[in-house]
C-alpha cells in the first residue's frame, strides 16, 4: 500500500500521517490541497478556509485508500490511456476556447501540447487517474437511488388522483 502512493506522488518526501495504515507523504497532501483548491474555484468559492481545505485533501486522501482496495477486491480499475484521452481532449478544448476569444492569433496562445504539458505539472497522470478511480467506483458501486418507503408511494397516488374545478360559479 505504501508503494501504491509512493508511486501516484513520484516518492515519499516526508510522512504527514497514515490513513488506513497507508503512510501519506507530504507530496501527496500537498497534491490533495491543490486539487481541492481547484474543486472549490470551480464553484467559485475562491478562497476557502486553510481548514475546509484540509478537511478536504484528508477525504480525497482516505477516498483514495478505501476505494483503491475495494478496487483491488472487485478488479475495478480506469487506465491512464482512458485519462490521458481525457486530458487531450480538454487540452484541444481549451486551446479552441483560447482562439475564439477576441484578439487571440494561433501564436497568442498555446498550443494543445503545451496545454496538454501545463496541466499534467499542475496534477501528474497517477493523481488523475486516482481521483477518477475514486469518482468511477462511487458512481459505479455506490450511488444508489433512494427507494419511496409504502407510504411515501400511497402519498404520491393520492396526491395524483387530487383534481380541482377552476370554473366560476
Amino acid at each position: 500500500e505504501n508503494a501504491f502512493f509512493s508511486s501516484i506522488f513520484n516518492g515519499n518526501i516526508g510522512s504527514v500521517g497514515k490513513v488506513g495504515g497507508v503512510t501519506i507523504s507530504n507530496n501527496s497532501l500537498q497534491m490533495a490541497k491543490k486539487s481541492c483548491i481547484y474543486r472549490y474555484e470551480q464553484y467559485g468559492l475562491s478562497s476557502p478556509s486553510n481548514e475546509i481545505i484540509d478537511d478536504c485533501a484528508y477525504d480525497t486522501l482516505q477516498s483514495f485508500v478505501i476505494v483503491e482496495k475495494m478496487s483491488d477486491q472487485t478488479g475495478f480499475d480506469i487506465s491512464d490511456q482512458s485519462v490521458r484521452k481525457e486530458l487531450s481532449e480538454q487540452a484541444t478544448q481549451s486551446y479552441q476556447d483560447s482562439l475564439n476569444q477576441a484578439g487571440y492569433s494561433k501564436e497568442d496562445v498555446l498550443n494543445p501540447e503545451e496545454i496538454y504539458r501545463k496541466m499534467l505539472l499542475q496534477l501528474p497522470l497517477g493523481y488523475r487517474v486516482k481521483e477518477k478511480k475514486v469518482a468511477a467506483f462511487y458512481n459505479n458501486f455506490l450511488v444508489s437511488p433512494v427507494k419511496d418507503t409504502p407510504s411515501q408511494i400511497k402519498i404520491k397516488e393520492d396526491i395524483g388522483k387530487l383534481g380541482f374545478d377552476l370554473s366560476i360559479l
